[in-house]
């Protein structure tokens, strides 16, 4: 006995419409990619790796 969410068949689509939604899909994270910037941070034995990004500078001050 099947449900009802696995008797949709998929219809196929026009060749132009798969290769334009191919083009703006890889065209979008090309775009992402250069304006990204890098992903994630990381430490080694307390001390950031690559480097001290200056946005999060003010965060390694301590104030007794």
């Amino acid at each position: 006995m099947e449900t009802a969410g696995t008797n949709v068949v998929p219809l196929p689509e026009e060749p132009r419409r798969i290769r334009r939604r191919m083009l703006l899909a890889t065209a979008a994270r090309q775009r992402l990619e250069a304006t990204a910037p890098p992903r994630g941070r990381a430490w080694i034995n307390g001390r950031e790796v690559g480097g001290v990004d200056p946005r999060f500078a003010h965060l390694s001050r301590a104030h007794d």
